[in-house]
């Protein structure tokens, strides 16, 4: 991944950085991921993973900065064990944030204060790792657009062991893949796509959206095996 700057298009509102109100969003219900933590605890460093997305939650918590755990950790939360390469979190932020963000995680991890900057301004993402386990975080700055805005409402509060955190949705999470394999059509994206579609979803939602972003034959694709 590399830190480009997103293009939007006339499906988007244009609600750029420095305005001076983001939105305020509140997740859904808190939910209880049941028989999930055996899976996860069997998988290969998914445990030191998860100390890592607890740590991270707790800090973005604490200093009320909103965010959800997205990518390949998220497909554990919906019963579809994963071992991710790296860690996914989409987190709302705005310019007046990057000093607090670089004191929230320094010295634990290395996080550089002007990857933050420029991730903001550019609404796209910045990298940091933690330096004892040298797992990466990828921190999508959350984008000022009408689906990136209603993805992020829709959010949910899910225990993952014996802490909470914020969860995309699984409708959200599919778009996303098909989002993210709509050049590509990476098969592991593809797969991840029919493998949540299986365990049920808000197909209307999915079909309005894929619709508005231009990937919906992929979608049809999907959800037809």
């Amino acid at each position: 991944m590399t830190g480009k700057k997103t293009c939007q298009n006339s499906n988007f509102a244009d609600l750029r950085p420095g305005a001076k109100s983001f939105p305020l969003v509140r997740g859904g219900p808190v939910i209880l991921i049941k028989g999930e933590t055996g899976n996860i605890a069997s998988l290969p460093r998914m445990q030191n993973q998860i100390d890592i997305v607890r740590d991270i939650s707790t800090r973005l918590d604490m200093a009320q900065i909103g965010y959800m755990l997205t990518g390949s950790m998220a497909m554990n939360g919906y019963g579809l064990p994963c071992v991710p390469h790296n860690l996914d979190f989409v987190i709302a932020l705005r310019p007046a944030n990057v000093e607090v963000m670089v004191r929230l995680f320094s010295p634990d991890y290395d996080i550089s204060r002007e990857a933050v900057d420029s991730a903001i301004a550019q609404q796209s993402f910045f990298n940091f790792f933690h330096r004892k386990s040298r797992i990466k975080v990828n921190c999508i700055v959350c984008q000022q657009i009408n689906y990136r805005l209603m993805e992020f409402s829709r959010r949910q509060r899910v225990k993952f062991e014996n802490f909470k955190t914020w969860i995309v949705s699984k409708e959200d999470l599919i778009i996303s893949k098909l989002h993210w394999a709509r050049k590509s059509r990476s098969p592991r994206h593809l797969r991840d796509v029919e493998n949540l579609a299986a365990t049920g979803c808000d197909t209307s939602y999915i079909e309005r959206w894929t619709r508005a972003l231009g990937i919906f034959m992929l979608w049809e694709e999907c959800s037809q095996g």
